[in-house]
């Protein structure tokens, strides 16, 4: 099993400019406004993309490993902040039952690409030990 697909626009971690709003009498941190946006526009293009792909029974449910190619607008950012984010949206959008199948990130590297950011993305299904 393989899925592949693309989500366009640029990548945003969740750790970088993170907010601090209050929910009652506590103070509570959440993503910055610019994740947000991309996340919010990232789930939509996740679903987008699984309709294409209907023969993919869903949410995966096995081992996996995530290669993706994250093209940023700027070279910054961690490697370790993009997978985090790029995991959390997997399992979100119910591509994946939870993000602790994702066993390896081999083959994901960050580059840059300031006219065309995106991230391609691939899963693949792991073989059981």
């Amino acid at each position: 099993m393989e899925f592949t697909f693309t989500i366009p626009g640029a990548p945003r971690t969740k750790k970088n400019h993170s907010r601090i709003v209050w929910a009652g009498n506590r103070p509570r941190l959440i993503p910055s406004a610019a994740h947000e946006e991309w996340y919010n526009a990232a789930l939509w293009e996740i679903k987008r993309a699984l309709r294409l792909h209907d023969f993919v029974a869903l949410p995966i449910a096995c081992d996996v490993n995530v290669q993706a190619t994250f093209y940023r607008d700027r070279n910054i950012g961690d490697a370790n902040g993009y997978y985090q984010a790029l995991a959390d949206l997997l399992e979100k959008a119910c591509v994946l039952k939870n993000d602790r199948q994702i066993v390896s990130w081999d083959g994901s590297r960050l580059k840059k690409d300031a006219e065309n950011p995106r991230i391609e993305v691939s899963i693949q299904e792991v073989p059981g030990d």
